[in-house]
């Protein structure tokens, strides 16, 4: 059985860039009963996030890993309270302070249940692929996703066993528009 809830959410505001690649010596995070971040499902989103903005036109936004970063937190606050989902009350200071400059940003957050596997990164994978799918099933999220004057994306997903053979999966995704979203 699988449940899943979205969240989408624009900032008050109007919102160039090289792709987001694979993650280099991917570590494969334990899923436990503790909330863990997961850098493989991260790199996925953003890959399959950039292929789906590509098929439709649009330039690939590039990822910040201070975005990613900022929303780490509360993806894991929301992995620690099962179908409770919300928006980050802060996302737009974490915006703020990740980017110079944001003339815009944008927030989803997700969750789902899934099957355990075997095979560690093949979990990571298909759980952030079916995360993608769900944010493209939901008209606002699909904006976000698409929206053409992005050009950041922060993505923080988090793990958490929940039984022998179900784990629960939180996605915080942010969208800025701005000159510069890296180091300061």
């Amino acid at each position: 059985m699988r449940r899943f809830l979205l969240l989408s959410l624009l900032a008050p505001a109007v919102l160039a860039t090289s792709p987001a690649g694979p993650a280099t010596a991917e570590r494969i995070p334990q899923i436990t009963a503790r909330p863990t971040v997961s850098v493989p499902a991260d790199s996925r989103v953003a890959q399959v996030i950039n292929r789906v903005r590509q098929r439709h036109g649009l330039r690939p936004l590039r990822v910040s890993q201070r975005m990613s970063v900022t929303a780490r937190p509360w993806a894991k606050h929301l992995a620690g309270t099962p179908q409770r989902l919300a928006h980050d009350p802060g996302y737009w200071a974490d915006i703020n302070r990740s980017c110079r400059a944001p003339r815009s940003g944008a927030e989803n957050v997700a969750y789902r249940y899934d099957s355990t596997t075997r095979k560690p990164l093949a979990m990571h994978r298909r759980s952030a692929v079916a995360l993608v799918r769900m944010y493209l099933a939901s008209p606002g999220h699909r904006a976000n996703i698409l929206n053409p004057d992005s050009t950041h994306l922060g993505t923080a997903t988090v793990m958490r066993r929940t039984s022998r053979t179900q784990v629960y999966t939180t996605n915080v995704m942010r969208f800025a528009r701005a000159g510069n979203c890296g180091k300061r």
